[in-house]
């Protein structure tokens, strides 16, 4: 199990160790860090409402999901990625013909979700 969570966390790079591989600027002017292993923290603190993968698949999942929506989330505001990167991260339990089709289906969800009272 150890090995195939190195192998979920092993970033684009080939570093297995957890490291900023950008930082972005929310709508609402919150600073963000986006880590390889797809956790999202600010001022050096997790966000709230991603919560902690247990899996393999699930480590993987976030930082794939978090990559996919990595530029747009300065279109978001803080209190809204966790969200988002929920929804990116669910989206890689289906067949998608690019990750432009992808990020497509993801705003789709979240625009959904949100409207949601």
């Amino acid at each position: 199990m150890k090995r195939a969570l190195e192998i979920a966390r092993a970033c684009s790079c080939g570093c297995v160790e957890a490291h900023v591989i950008a930082r972005r600027l929310t709508a609402d002017g919150a600073h963000v860090e986006v880590w390889s292993d797809g956790t999202i923290t600010r001022r050096g603190f997790f966000l709230r409402g991603l919560g902690e993968p247990r899996s393999a698949y699930a480590i993987s999942a976030r930082a794939r999901g978090a990559r996919l929506v990595l530029d747009d989330l300065s279109l978001y505001d803080l209190a809204e990625i966790p969200t988002l990167i929920k929804i990116a991260a669910s989206t890689y339990a289906h067949t998608y013909s690019s990750d432009d089709t992808r990020r497509g289906h993801v705003r789709a969800l979240f625009q959904k979700k949100a409207a949601r009272p």
